[in-house]
């Protein structure tokens, strides 16, 4: 004798059994994907950031510097200014160099 296929309805929950572990198999490998090219993200992100907290740091040593070399000529503008403004320029000893 010969077995005839199974019809019922447990042959059919166990064909559906193994399409739903292919699926599942599916999308835990598509996750596995996700979660390298994520990693890989954050690395990139990470060494951007290193990048750019270095490019910060050099833009504030310039910001000082240009801030720290140009105080000295502005309050030398600054005085004079005030000087010519107050109207005592002709008693300055300063403005007789001009």
């Amino acid at each position: 004798m010969t077995e005839e296929p199974r019809t019922d309805v447990a042959a059919l929950h166990e064909t559906d059994n193994v399409e739903d572990v292919s699926e599942r198999k599916a999308a835990e490998d598509r996750i596995r994907a996700l979660n390298d090219e994520l990693g890989e993200r954050v690395a990139e992100l990470e060494v951007a950031n290193e990048e750019f907290a270095k490019a910060n740091k050099e833009l504030e040593a310039f910001s000082s510097n240009v801030s720290h070399d140009l105080k000295g000529p502005l309050v030398s503008i600054a005085q004079f200014s005030q000087l010519l403004l107050n109207g005592d320029g002709d008693r300055s000893p300063t403005c007789r160099w001009i």
